[in-house]
């Protein structure tokens, strides 16, 4: 209703989705434990990328951000499908995983300059300007263990408009770690996301501005929100402390970019039997684009329709941030 039409060229519409991966919606435990509220032949990959593809095609989107993409479901699914709605896409798969991110962009409005991806932990241990993070970190090895764990990627696309070169942008995508006692890892994880994006943004494509957006596995009163919305984080802020006093590592943590959320801080993205909160983001800096509209979201009675997400209505156990915004 609200996206029926594309965009004209002073709008960009932005679509922010976690898909649910296959490869964790096709197990016992999702079936037994996770999702037991859900048919299962509605968490069938074939049900679900069937209604993935008529929602995302709905959009009539410039640039879509996924999340927890299946390296088969990119290449063999969304890819033909979205490229008959004019738009090309990147992937980043997870180190030693099955599934990763993905962005699309509409080719009739944007050109992909570059592509900066990166693996958070590798880029830690790897590029000297996380040194001095890599060195705070380091004087905990229970800590440093637990990060190198993770296979977190962030991927960066630069895109131009075809239309007017001036205008470019860098598109950043990613998955912070899930786990609830994992809000110190995940600040973490965003500092050596920010750090990198600075330098993309300031030496490779100097004074574009940023659109980050994914699943931050984080709520609006997390650390990493904080560290995002309002620029700053300081050593006692209890995510540090989120996984108890033997991983420990406080820190004061800085945002090089002015961010605001473009969907604000709606109740939950993500709804499940035991959880139901806010993780997923649209951040995108005031300077260069303002927010036009925001697509609401599925009303609660939807959503609740059949008890939670995913459901016979609804693919994945998240819903679809959209949201126009004009060049200021």
């Amino acid at each position: 209703m609200y996206t029926s039409k594309v965009t004209d060229d002073s709008t960009v519409r932005v679509v922010c989705y976690n898909i649910l991966a296959d490869v964790y919606a096709q197990t016992d435990f999702s079936k037994t434990t996770l999702y037991p509220y859900c048919a299962p032949y509605a968490l069938g990959l074939d049900y679900r990328q069937n209604l993935i593809k008529k929602e995302l095609a709905g959009y009539n989107a410039d640039i879509i951000c996924l999340q927890e993409v299946d390296k088969g479901v990119f290449s063999d699914s969304l890819t033909p499908a979205l490229d008959a709605f004019d738009m090309d896409g990147v992937f980043r798969i997870k180190e030693k995983q099955h599934e990763g991110l993905a962005t699309f962009f509409r080719r009739s409005k944007f050109e992909l300059l570059s592509q900066h991806d990166i693996t958070l932990r590798e880029a830690l241990t790897s590029d000297p300007i996380h040194s001095e993070l890599l060195d705070k970190i380091s004087a905990n090895p229970t800590l440093k263990e637990k990060v190198m764990q993770r296979s977190t990627g962030l991927q960066v696309s630069v895109l131009q408009s075809v239309k007017d070169p001036s205008k470019k942008l860098c598109v950043a995508n990613t998955h912070l770690y899930w786990h609830p006692k994992g809000g110190h890892i995940r600040l973490l994880q965003a500092a050596v996301a920010l750090r990198h994006l600075r330098r993309v943004t300031s030496e490779e494509h100097p004074g574009v501005p940023l659109l980050l957006s994914g699943d931050l596995n984080s709520t609006p009163s997390s650390g990493v929100f904080q560290l995002l919305s309002r620029g700053s984080v300081a050593e006692d802020q209890a995510d540090w402390a989120s996984s108890g006093p033997e991983e420990l590592c406080p820190l004061q943590l800085h945002c090089p970019f002015q961010l605001s959320s473009a969907c604000r801080e709606p109740a939950y993205t993500n709804y499940v039997g035991g959880f139901h909160g806010c993780l997923d983001y649209v951040l995108l800096e005031p300077r260069a684009l303002r927010v036009e509209q925001v697509i609401p979201l599925p009303s609660h009675q939807e959503v609740t329709t059949h008890q939670a997400l995913p459901s016979v209505a609804h693919p994945s156990d998240h819903i679809a941030l959209v949201c126009d915004l004009r060049w200021v």
